[in-house]
């Protein structure tokens, strides 16, 4: 936080990055984040946001602010540009409330992360950012963000204890949450999640890159939410994991890591193929 002086009309502090915010804070900032990158807004509507989430996170009265001059205004204005900046990279709450209700968001880099969940994750991301179905965006957030299980306690102390405080997913009480959402979560929240979202599938992809590299004799994972059912409906058939539902209830970084082995594997042993079929043709030659 920034200590903030000016002359004798006030003092306070300021957040000075997205992590030092109050959630009412990071609601707005977020908020203000899409709004100043919107290349279509007036020049007056980027100012009056950009006014708004100076007051939002100084705490200044509006008293004080109004007896500022243009200069200190504007000195002001530039300690919340990061705000235009930031990248949500981490979770950016821990929850947030809807009718009293705490709604816990994924762990970081998918790690609580089931395979069903995954998949349904990328269906309506495809929905919402390839197709425009905004009420996707609502279904991709009551697909990830659920309460706390009912029996955490006894799961806490049991052997499949995996740090997720969630309730396990469920495709027909997150249908019900999307339609609640949509009526009473504000764009900030919806936003920020989004954004988490969006940048732990870019680096999820980027681990598991190679998985979605066609090579030869080796069919491409597709990283659709089809392409995933698909792919979860083959590694059942293989059986390692158990059946369809062992499957969907597995960590979704399990079968990336597992089928990522199985990747190596096979292309270690088309290497080794080719190169006795090299050895046999050079015998034959001589």
């Amino acid at each position: 936080m920034k200590k903030i002086r000016i002359g004798d009309i006030w003092s306070g502090k300021i957040p000075e990055n997205f992590e030092e915010c109050s959630f009412f804070q990071k609601e707005l900032a977020l908020t203000a984040k899409h709004y100043l990158n919107n290349p279509e807004i007036s020049l007056e509507t980027y100012n009056d946001i950009r006014k708004d989430i100076t007051l939002v996170l100084s705490r200044i009265p509006n008293k004080a602010f109004k007896l500022l001059i243009t200069e200190q205004r504007l000195a002001l204005y530039r300690l919340s540009d990061w705000v235009k900046f930031f990248e949500v990279t981490k979770k950016p709450f821990e929850y947030f409330k809807v009718d009293d209700v705490k709604y816990y968001l994924p762990g970081e880099r998918f790690s609580n992360t089931s395979a069903i969940e995954y998949a349904m994750s990328l269906l309506h991301y495809a929905h919402f950012t390839n197709h425009s179905r905004f009420d996707s965006a609502f279904s991709l957030v009551a697909t990830l963000c659920r309460p706390e299980r009912k029996d955490l306690l006894e799961f806490r102390n049991s052997t499949k204890w995996n740090g997720d405080v969630r309730e396990e997913y469920n495709t027909i009480l997150a249908d019900e949450r999307a339609a609640v959402f949509k009526e009473k979560l504000s764009f900030g929240v919806v936003a920020g999640i989004q954004e988490y979202y969006s940048n732990m599938l870019k680096g999820f992809m980027d681990r598991y890159g190679s998985l979605f590299e066609e090579a030869e004799g080796i069919k491409p994972l597709f990283s659709t939410g089809e392409g995933c059912f698909v792919m979860l409906e083959d590694v059942a058939e293989n059986g390692v994991h158990g059946n369809l539902n062992s499957v969907f209830a597995t960590p979704i970084e399990t079968i990336y890591m597992y089928l990522k082995h199985k990747k190596v594997k096979a292309e270690k042993e088309e290497e080794e193929m080719l190169k006795a079929q090299e050895e046999w043709r050079r015998k034959f030659e001589t």
